[in-house]
């Protein structure tokens, strides 16, 4: 199912926010414990914003599509914001370690080609 405009602009979303947190992780040494807290900060709200958006996709979009973990997406925001007393720095390590490159990748899939933007997979 390829995704009508509303679901097309909130995976878009996705994508950038999951670009940006790779980005914003890069500057943070591989075995740090991401205690600086700007970075932390940075880094955990970003992070949900993922969340945030898989959220606002259509509920008949998301079951087209299970290969995207939408609950675990979701459920990781709620986290965040309502746990945030119990946010472990090794949970957001792996989250930015192990799961924003292949979430990048599936995403990019759902997104139609825009001749527009390279970055789409366009020319």
């Amino acid at each position: 199912m390829r995704p009508d405009e509303r679901d097309a602009g909130y995976v878009f979303d996705m994508l950038q926010f999951a670009r940006e947190a790779l980005d914003l992780a890069a500057d943070v040494a591989i075995n740090s414990p991401l205690d600086e807290i700007r970075s932390r900060r940075a880094l955990e709200r970003t992070i949900s914003l993922i969340g945030e958006a898989a959220n606002n996709v259509s509920r008949e979009f998301q079951r087209a599509h299970p290969e995207i973990p939408w609950s675990d997406i979701i459920g990781q925001r709620n986290w965040l914001v309502h746990g945030y007393r119990d946010v472990e720095l090794k949970r957001i390590r792996d989250v930015v370690d192990n799961r924003l490159r292949p979430l990048i990748a599936q995403l990019l899939a759902l997104l139609p080609e825009s001749p527009s933007d390279p970055e789409l997979g366009g020319t």
